[in-house]
């Protein structure tokens, strides 16, 4: 059997781990760039990452928010459940670490 070279696996290692790099990338690129779409177009021109026209106002209407709440309270909501669950975690795995 053949032996391959070092200096070869390792480059085909990084050719490889920069292809799934790039794979698993992709979907967050796609999103931001779908950012700056118009909303009716992002699925109609999903296949072209660049949009055309660029539009900045996304961002300030979607701190607006939904339904009467700003992004602000979403945000709020999401911080407030975290820092409950982190707390909650941390007290029970003490107190399971304590029993054992």
């Amino acid at each position: 059997m053949m032996m391959l070279s070092k200096r070869f696996k390792w480059s085909l290692y990084h050719v490889f781990t920069a292809g799934g790099a790039i794979l698993l990338l992709y979907p967050v690129l796609w999103l931001v760039m779908s950012s700056f779409k118009q909303s009716e177009r992002i699925f109609i021109t999903a296949g072209s990452l660049i949009p055309s026209p660029w539009i900045w106002t996304n961002f300030r209407e979607g701190w607006v928010g939904v339904g009467g709440y700003t992004f602000a309270t979403f945000t709020q909501n999401s911080l407030i459940i975290v820092i409950l669950s982190t707390i909650g975690a941390v007290l029970s795995s003490a107190l399971v670490a304590f029993g054992f």
